[in-house]
This record gives structure tokens, sequence and C-alpha cells, in this order.
């Protein structure tokens, strides 16, 4: 079982997600655990973070569950394994919404702790 924390925005339509799982996970199986239902991904690039850390980008689109409202959403999510562990940050909000900047930079942030 992994270990996760959730943030949302006080109008509860923004979501910031935090996961750690004990396994390595593909970029197809972090999607399906994503808040985003029929993802359709529309950007996935390498990049790096923290320093020297590869970890994924990918940004969709799909359908969600905003404050009780089904409706058009857009996910951004990074993810790296390291370690033996996958970490997965995702920010997701519904399609109309601005972006929240603080939260994008906020997933660019995930990096291992070190003990």
């Amino acid at each position: 079982m992994g270990l996760g924390q959730v943030w949302k925005s006080p109008d509860k339509q923004q979501i910031l997600l935090l996961m750690k799982l004990p396994v390595p996970m593909n970029v197809k199986d972090a999607i399906k655990t994503a808040t985003i239902q029929d993802a359709k991904v529309e950007k996935q690039q390498q990049i790096t973070i923290c320093g020297n850390q590869s970890a994924i980008y990918i940004s969709a689109t799909g359908t969600s569950n905003f404050n009780g409202t089904r409706q058009p959403g857009r996910m951004d999510m990074i993810m790296s394994s390291t370690g033996g562990a996958t970490y997965m940050a995702l920010y997701a909000r519904p399609e109309h919404q601005t972006v929240d900047a603080q939260a994008e930079t906020a997933i660019r942030s995930l990096c291992e702790k070190k003990s």
C-alpha cells in the first residue's frame, strides 16, 4: 500500500495529489490511478527534477467529478521511480479554470526524501 496526501482548493474544484507507491509503475497504470476518467494524453515527455532525477511529465484531458459535478477536466502529472518506489504528483482542475501557478510549481518540486 502506498502513501498519499491530497490538497483541495477552497472551492474544491482543484486538487493536488502526492503519492508514494512501494513499486515501480508505468505511465499507463499511473494514468489509471488518476482523478481523470477517459484520459487522453496530450503531452508526455522526459524531464529532470531535483537536479538530476529522471521523471516523466504527462498532461491529459478527460472527465472528472469536481465538487460533485462531472465535467471536462485537465490533469498535469509528474512521476518518477527511484529506490524501487514510484513518486507521483498530480494537479487536476476543471478544463475551464485558470491554471494555479503555485500548484504547477508544486508538482515539479517532487523529490525523494533522503533520510
